[in-house]
């Protein structure tokens, strides 16, 4: 009976140490330093030389029957067009409208706030406003390059 107890302790004591694969306080090694950084100088910004290159800004209104004061974007060929599309507060569904052409897309406008879109045309294109949820088309313009 008292080599059972005896060969019982040894279980209980083999089964409570830790495998030696394991860790125990002792042995975990302290962390490192952090290392030591140089701080970097901040970046100073260098103006690159260019040339002042004209564009056409225009600024056109939007509700469901059309573009006012014209449905017409004329621009000089090779200039860049910077259009201001603001959808009005009356006359429009209330999800706004979204103005989009093979050059830019506006992205949804909701009533009384605006988009800006710049472009490059090479040659006349048109746009056209939709109804965002549904992309029910609402009014055509067009873009004229001379």
């Amino acid at each position: 009976m008292r080599w059972m107890l005896f060969v019982l302790l040894v279980v209980l004591v083999a089964c409570s140490a830790p495998p030696a694969s394991q860790s125990t306080a002792a042995n975990i090694p302290a962390p490192a330093a952090p290392a030591q950084t140089t701080p970097t100088p901040p970046l100073t910004p260098t103006a690159t030389p260019s040339t002042p290159s004209q564009s056409t800004t225009v600024t056109i209104e939007a509700d469901d029957k059309g573009f006012y004061p014209t449905n017409t974007i004329t621009v000089p060929k090779g200039q860049k067009a910077v259009v201001t599309f603001k959808v009005r507060d009356t006359r429009v569904y209330y999800g706004g409208l979204q103005i989009k052409g093979p050059l830019f897309n506006t992205g949804d406008i909701k009533p009384g706030a605006s988009a800006t879109v710049e472009f490059t045309p090479t040659s006349d294109s048109t746009f056209a406003s939709y109804w965002p949820s549904s992309g029910v088309k609402k009014a055509d313009g067009k873009i004229v390059v001379t």
